[in-house]
């Protein structure tokens, strides 16, 4: 009879164990949350480290700078100056070129893989006595840098281009409907501000600052 009673013992424990096992298999588990309560977010992978990004973060727009040279030179009543590229010493423009043809060659020898090197090149008649002067900005590689292109700016004296203005510059540069000595105001690039540039009768020289960019657009100096 004791026999009996401790088989029936032993049947009833392992019935017992069997069905807590089936329960605690059959429980769900939940793994923890890489978030915070309230916050979703979307996952990438970059350079084979998962990172988790905010859905919610804001995505910085890109500054068109061209658009905001042209607003502020429609503020202080000024037009953006148009260059041509150009490519060889040939045409109107050649004999301007003609004055970097070295720099051109110094360029091509320093950077062979280099390839469509030209200087940008207008013509305005910046004093109005219907004799154009030539604008050339110098964008070849090695010789520009933080401070911008080398610009210069010729007039016509016996047949010969004559230098008025070297400065380092960027390439949006407007010229002013007001006149300093019956020559045009230019205003240029320098660091982060726009100055006036004004003739004093042999050439050209800085003077006011214009205007000043705050890193998104031109602000006007008081």
């Amino acid at each position: 009879m004791q026999s009996k009673t401790v088989i029936i013992f032993a049947i009833v424990v392992v019935l017992l164990g069997g069905l807590l096992l089936v329960w605690w298999l059959s429980t769900p588990t939940f793994p923890a949350s890489s978030t915070q309560t309230g916050q979703s977010s979307n996952q990438y992978t970059s350079n084979q480290t998962t990172v988790d990004v905010p859905t919610q973060t804001q995505t910085q727009v890109a500054v068109d700078l061209n658009a905001a040279y042209g607003a502020l030179f429609q503020k202080i009543l000024a037009q953006g100056v148009s260059f041509t590229r150009v490519r060889s010493s040939s045409g109107d423009m050649g004999s301007v070129y003609a004055l970097y043809a070295q720099d051109v060659a110094d360029a091509k020898k320093s950077f062979p893989a280099a390839s469509n090197l030209f200087i940008n090149i207008a013509m305005v008649d910046l004093n109005e006595d219907g004799v154009l002067e030539a604008l050339a900005f110098e964008d070849l590689p090695g010789y520009c840098g933080t401070a911008g292109c080398p610009f210069d700016i010729y007039k016509k004296e016996k047949g010969k281009w004559v230098n008025i203005l070297n400065v380092l510059t960027g390439e949006n540069i407007g010229v002013s409907n007001t006149y300093t000595n019956n020559y045009a105001d230019l205003f240029l690039a320098s660091g982060n501000a726009v100055a006036r540039y004004v003739w004093d009768g042999k050439q050209y020289n800085p003077g006011e600052t214009m205007a000043i960019w705050d890193g998104a657009a031109f602000q006007l100096s008081q």
